[in-house]
């Protein structure tokens, strides 16, 4: 959070921010130029702002597992704006379903998103990218086959 409220002082209030969520960090945001603070919301609500939205930003400094966040904002046709760091650098593809930036950078933050706002050709490729992708990886249908496979080849190993 403090990576993402450093990079909008830098953009200087510019481009709007809308940010979904509570939780102790939440005030690191409060007064930077360009944040609308909103609070907790339901999924439905989240997914909803996905769907008007540019795209989603994903600052994380943690190794993530597999963040359910971009997995959503995909099925939205949203291209995520992520650290450059496990899984996320994993699953976001660099210039395809979205863009990467340096961990804890704001700067370097700062400089993608104003390159995403100011490119909307490229990052209307990047919504049908990030629509494919998850239709293409991550469906409730496809998960269920492989998680079917995994438990078929288990079982043969076991006999």
């Amino acid at each position: 959070i403090a990576t993402l409220a450093a990079a909008w002082k830098l953009l200087d209030g510019a481009l709007p921010l809308k940010a979904a969520g509570d939780g102790p960090l939440a005030g690191t945001l409060t007064g930077v130029p360009g944040i609308e603070l909103l609070g907790r919301r339901t999924r439905e609500d989240v997914l909803g702002l996905m769907r008007e939205a540019s795209f989603l930003v994903f600052p994380s400094l943690c190794y993530e597992g597999l963040p359910m966040a971009i997995l959503e904002a995909f099925a939205c046709g949203l291209p995520v704006i992520a650290s450059r760091r496990g899984a996320m650098a994993e699953v976001v593809e660099d210039g395809r379903t979205g863009l990467l930036f340096r961990p804890g950078d704001a700067g370097d933050l700062a400089a993608t998103i104003a390159w995403a706002a100011t490119h909307p050709i490229e990052l209307s490729r990047m919504w049908c990218e990030a629509r494919a992708e998850s239709e293409g990886r991550y469906t409730a249908g496809l998960n269920y086959r492989a998680l079917i496979e995994i438990y078929e080849r288990a079982r043969s190993t076991r006999n």
